[in-house]
C-alpha cells in the first residue's frame, strides 16, 4: 500500500464528523480506541461540531440489548444473562432460539438452537468466553436470509430511486447471513411491513442522536441495530453503478 503525505487537520473546524469504530472488536487489539472516541466526540460536540451518531448515547446504542428499548412488535423476544440454566428456559418457552455473544460481530460465535440441542453446554461455554449470552426467538423466514436498510434520522435513504438497502443471503446451511461469515448480496425492495418498522423506530433514533444507522430486518422484525459502524454501503454503491 502507498503511503500517504500527512496532512494535520482541526477536527473542530469541520462541520461534521463521523465515529466510525466497532468497540466489540476493539474490545481485545484496541481497548483504549471506544472510550476515546466517546470522549473526542463530546470535546467536538462541545464545540459545534455535528457528531455522528451521539458519542454520549452511542456505547449505549452499540449493544445489541439497545434493541430492547424498542416497540416489542418491532422485534423478537429476548434474553440476557450469563446463567445456562436461564437460557436453557428461554429454549423450552419459545423452542426455536438464536444465541450470540451480547457484544460481537461478524457471525462469530452465532448458534441457532431448535429444540433439545446435545451441544448447548459446549454452544453456551463458546458464546461466553465473550461475555453475557444474547439469546433471541427465532423469525420466521430467517432461513432465507435478513435484510441490512440503512437509515438517515430515521428515515429510507433513497438515491436515484435506488432504496439503500440489500438483501443477505446465507450460504447452505449456515444460519448466519453475514458477508464476513461467507453470506451473499443481492438487490432488496422494502415492503410496506418493513416501512412501518422503520416509522416505529424513528422518532427514538432521533430521540438518541442516532442519525445514521443500519437495521438488519427479517419480515417485520428488527434482529440487529449497527449504530457504531454499519458495514455494506460501499459495496452496495459498487452494485448499484456496476
Amino acid at each position: 500500500m502507498k503511503e500517504s503525505p500527512v496532512q494535520h487537520i482541526r477536527l473542530d473546524k469541520l462541520d461534521a464528523v463521523f465515529l466510525r469504530n466497532d468497540s466489540c472488536e476493539d474490545l481485545h487489539d484496541r481497548s483504549w480506541a471506544s472510550s476515546f472516541g466517546a470522549v473526542s466526540g463530546q470535546l467536538l460536540a462541545a464545540h459545534g461540531v455535528t457528531v455522528v451518531n451521539d458519542p454520549a448515547a452511542l456505547m449505549r446504542a452499540g449493544s445489541k440489548v439497545y434493541l430492547d428499548e424498542f416497540p416489542a412488535e418491532v422485534r423478537p423476544r429476548s434474553l440476557m444473562t450469563r446463567n445456562v440454566e436461564d437460557v436453557r428456559a428461554f429454549i423450552s418457552s419459545l423452542g426455536h432460539v438464536i444465541v450470540k455473544p451480547l457484544c460481537g460481530a461478524k457471525g462469530r460465535n452465532v448458534f441457532m438452537i431448535d429444540g433439545d440441542e446435545p451441544n448447548l453446554n459446549q454452544i453456551m461455554e463458546a458464546v461466553l468466553e465473550d461475555g453475557y449470552i444474547y439469546a433471541q426467538g427465532y423469525v420466521a423466514g430467517a432461513h432465507e436470509g435478513d435484510m441490512r436498510i440503512f437509515l438517515l434520522d430515521g428515515e429510507l435513504i433513497e438515491v436515484d430511486g435506488h432504496i439503500a438497502a440489500f438483501r443477505r443471503l446465507p450460504e447452505g446451511n449456515d444460519p448466519r447471513a453475514n458477508i464476513s461469515a461467507g453470506g451473499r448480496m443481492e438487490p432488496a425492495d422494502i415492503s410496506d411491513k418493513q416501512r412501518g418498522v422503520v416509522k416505529a423506530m424513528r422518532d427514538k433514533l432521533g430521540e438518541d442522536g442516532m442519525f445514521f444507522v443500519g437495521i438488519d430486518v427479517i419480515g417485520d422484525k428488527v434482529i440487529e441495530i449497527n449504530a457504531e459502524s454499519p458495514r455494506g454501503l460501499d459495496a452496495l454503491e459498487r452494485r448499484i453503478h456496476s
